[in-house]
């Protein structure tokens, strides 16, 4: 049974800092939970940052999708992140897993069909 977590706390006043609380937070899960080599699929990665604080700091393998990855690219290029540029309700036909972990932050809100990206 997998688990959500989610990070709506955001002090706008800090660059960033939603995103450190999420990745303190995906860093206890993962070391409570999967193995340090686990790969996680990052939907909705808009400019990478996020991807690439998993990959560098937690070392995690890491498939990055959003509907044009190319700012992610040219800003966090990494040997451990894979970029896909597909739509999420369509995720499951480009993406390779398995994936030990799946990361939606604050994403569904932004898609149309919020029912298919979680199926």
């Amino acid at each position: 049974m997998g688990r959500i977590v989610g990070s709506l706390a955001k002090n706008v006043t800090i660059t960033g800092h939603a995103d450190c609380i999420r990745l303190a937070q995906v860093k206890l899960l993962l070391s409570q939970e999967l193995p340090v080599t686990a790969r996680v699929l990052e939907c909705g990665c808009d400019d990478g940052t996020f991807a690439y604080m998993m990959a560098n700091e937690l070392e995690l393998r890491v498939t990055a999708v959003d509907l044009d990855c190319s700012e992610a690219r040219e800003k966090h290029s990494h040997s451990r992140i894979e970029y896909l540029d597909v739509a999420l309700e369509n995720v499951q036909e480009k993406a390779k897993g398995p994936y030990q972990a799946i990361h939606l932050g604050e994403i569904l809100e932004h898609v149309d069909k919020p029912q298919a990206v979680l199926d």
